[in-house]
């Protein structure tokens, strides 16, 4: 009958236009977007000469909060992506040790601005789309505090400020760090060109001389498709 034939054809008509607009995210070449998340650093135990080797002293750094940006290019395949993106953070320092004490009242919340690239490899390109991600990273510590730069002198209740040098060359003496990452997610569609973004990202801090670090990243954001 006519109208039957009339109605299986906005029928399929419409399947199909849904169809398109559900999916459409698998075929855009770029997105951006931002997040947030919670930064869980681990302490490196302080050597038996790290009152004397001020180099052998590590970053005791123990929590963070992150706010991020991420700009990423589809390459040969929509599974294989590249990723670009900066962070900033705010760290605060472990109380576990003397150390940690005085460099906490010495230097007080660290910032962090880190800046990454990688590629990511997306499992499945629909609607549900899980992915790890492969990433190299440089971090650059930074205190404001207003004994930061200042000659430790005769320091007094900074007993461990060495005589000769600063506050913040006694208690950051590593202020640049690398990193590799690995970086499991998974961005869910939830609209035309839009992403809900989780992640976690496992981080290995690279310090010259003392420790490394390692560092989780526990993140939320939002992605656009363009």
């Amino acid at each position: 009958m006519p109208i039957l034939r009339f109605v299986g054809g906005l029928l399929i008509v419409a399947w199909v236009s849904f169809s398109s607009s559900e999916a459409s995210a698998q075929y855009k070449n770029t997105s951006f977007g931002f997040d947030a998340g919670f930064w869980l650093v681990t302490q490196p135990d302080l050597p038996d000469d790290y009152e004397r080797q001020v180099n052998s002293r590590p970053l005791r750094l123990s929590l963070g909060a992150r706010l991020g940006g991420e700009t990423n290019f589809k390459l040969a395949e929509d599974h294989w992506w590249f990723s670009g993106r900066v962070n900033l953070a705010l760290f605060d320092w472990a109380n576990e040790t003397e150390f940690d004490q005085q460099a906490g009242d010495a230097l007080g919340t660290l910032m962090g601005i880190q800046g990454s690239i990688g590629v990511r490899y997306i499992f499945l390109t629909d609607k549900v789309r899980p992915y790890m991600q492969l990433s190299l990273s440089y971090l650059r510590l930074l205190s404001f505090a207003s004994l930061s730069g200042e000659d430790c002198g005769n320091s007094g209740e900074y007993a461990l400020c060495n005589s000769g040098s600063t506050y913040s060359s006694s208690y950051l003496p590593h202020p640049n760090v690398g990193g590799l990452h690995l970086q499991p997610g998974l961005e869910l569609i939830v609209s035309r060109d839009t992403a809900l973004h989780l992640f976690v990202d496992i981080e290995r801090w690279i310090v010259f001389g003392p420790d490394d670090n390692w560092g989780f990243v526990f993140g939320l954001g939002i992605l656009w498709f363009t």
